[in-house]
């Protein structure tokens, strides 16, 4: 059994932090996203164990504003739910079977979003079930096609590994599962990757714009992974985000990491100083513990924090599945 604590926002609703346990984490990795239908309108793009907001933090004054005003979509329907991004200025309203939407953010005028049903998958809601707004509330022209892959924009994705010695007899595991995670993972993902034992390596180019997509990437682990020492998590974290920080794309970069414990090298990089870096970098950290977990001890620092039981190996495949499926199913919104 494992335990999935996530930072997440409601809807309807102020932010709350909410504990979901899933007991039959599934066994493989989504090698391809299936289009299969649900109705004449809808698709889906696969379901997830637990919902992750890509999207910005929530603004519990702002939405109370949004939901008096009675947005409706372009055929007059009353829309029931509704996400926004305030960076990128844009409201997205929607209708059942939509439960809830999540904008992640803007880059060259596309604008991405995702949209969950009650059962957590993640579909792609026909044109007609969807209405674009700015943040005044005025309805926006703009153009959609459902479950069309995004291009010509770019998400980081950072893979960091912990190789300590006490991670040796699951490192096997992590690196076929990490394998089998970044071929998953679509083409306009830009990946990094970095392992830490007593040191931290950068395994990819350190400049974001030189990176190569993730399935691209993946070769950095042919050789296998090397036991090295203790564990430099906060260093880790804080070169991630500092790399992060350096990119142009306006999205949020994903920062994911695989560990199975405390920091025992570098603790005087206070959580603090990643908070700020997380920030300043817009970034989502998302944390799979595979061994000691306390819940106070990064302070809030993750977005969601993936505890694993007695079973790490199918634990973390699920974990990279629900990830990879999230982005997957992200779809493009265009401003005219």
């Amino acid at each position: 059994m494992k335990s999935l604590f996530l930072l997440a926002a409601c809807i309807s609703c102020t932010q709350f932090s909410h504990a979901v346990e899933v007991h039959e984490p599934k066994s493989h990795i989504l090698k391809s996203v299936e289009f299969n239908s649900i109705d004449e309108q809808v698709k889906t793009l696969g379901a997830v164990e637990f919902i992750i907001d890509l999207g910005a933090s929530r603004d519990d004054v702002f939405e109370l504003s949004a939901r008096r005003k009675g947005l409706t979509l372009e055929d007059g329907r009353e829309i029931t739910v509704f996400g926004y991004n305030k960076e990128a200025g844009v409201i997205i309203g929607s209708v059942a079977p939509v439960s809830y939407v999540s904008v992640t953010g803007a880059d060259g005028g596309k604008i991405l979003a995702q949209f969950f049903d009650e059962k957590n998958e993640i579909i792609a809601p026909s044109t007609d079930q969807i209405q674009v707004f700015d943040l005044n509330f005025k309805p926006l022209e703009f153009e959609y096609t459902p479950a069309l892959a995004p291009k010509g924009i770019a998400m980081d994705v950072s893979l960091l590994i912990d190789v300590s010695g006490s991670m040796q007899n699951a490192l096997n595991d992590v690196t076929r599962a990490s394998r089998d995670f970044l071929s998953a993972l679509p083409d306009f993902t830009r990946c990094s990757v970095l392992t830490f034992g007593s040191t931290v390596e950068r395994l990819t180019n350190v400049d974001p714009a030189k990176r190569k997509s993730c399935p691209e990437s993946l070769s950095v682990l042919d050789a296998g992974l090397v036991v090295n020492g203790a564990t430099a998590l906060h260093r880790a974290i804080k070169d991630a985000l500092e790399d992060n920080k350096a990119s142009e794309s306006k999205l949020p970069k994903l920062t994911i990491i695989l560990t199975d414990g405390q920091d025992t090298e570098n603790p005087e990089i206070s959580v603090d100083k990643m908070n700020a870096l997380k920030k300043d970098s817009n970034s989502k950290i998302l944390i799979f513990w595979a061994g000691s977990y306390s819940p106070d001890y990064l302070k809030g620092l993750a977005d969601i924090e993936s505890v694993s039981g007695n079973h790490i190996t199918s634990d973390l495949e699920e974990f990279f599945r629900s990830i990879g499926i999230s982005i997957n199913g992200l779809q493009t919104i265009t401003i005219k």
